[in-house]
């Protein structure tokens, strides 16, 4: 039972690139179009791929704050001062502010959304490489 924790951590990261996905997609999309550099035989497809990203953002952010969480929790039997944990705690983070920016910050949540992903992408980074930092 106990090898399955370190495969959630992964599996967190996986689902933190699926989010992330959408942000790429979006901004790929907007310089191809603009420069139109998309064919129009793929325009379709990829506002799909846009389309499903976004249907199914929230739910995989969710999914990745939940699993992430039970990852750290039983691997180091509690909660304890990590960089697991710190990144964690980012992207806790990240997901209030994707729930609630858009109802209290209405021009300045996706920079705040954006921002909060830039330094969760840093920690996660910190959390691979040099985990037991605070050990």
């Amino acid at each position: 039972m106990g090898e399955i924790f370190p495969k959630l951590g992964w599996i967190t990261v996986g689902l933190s690139l699926l989010g992330g996905a959408l942000y790429i997609a979006r901004k790929g999309y907007i310089y191809l179009k603009k420069n139109n550099k998309i064919p129009i035989s793929y325009e379709k497809q990829i506002k799909q791929i846009m389309q499903l990203l976004a249907k199914y953002h929230k739910y995989i952010g969710s999914s990745a704050v939940i699993i992430g969480f039970i990852h750290g929790y039983f691997l180091l039997g509690g909660i304890r001062l990590h960089t697991g944990f710190i990144s964690w705690g980012f992207l806790a983070f990240l997901m209030v502010t994707g729930l609630i920016g858009p109802k209290y910050y209405k021009k300045s949540w996706r920079k705040i959304h954006k921002g909060v992903a830039i330094i969760f992408a840093v920690t996660v980074f910190v959390h691979l490489f040099f985990r037991n930092l605070f050990l």
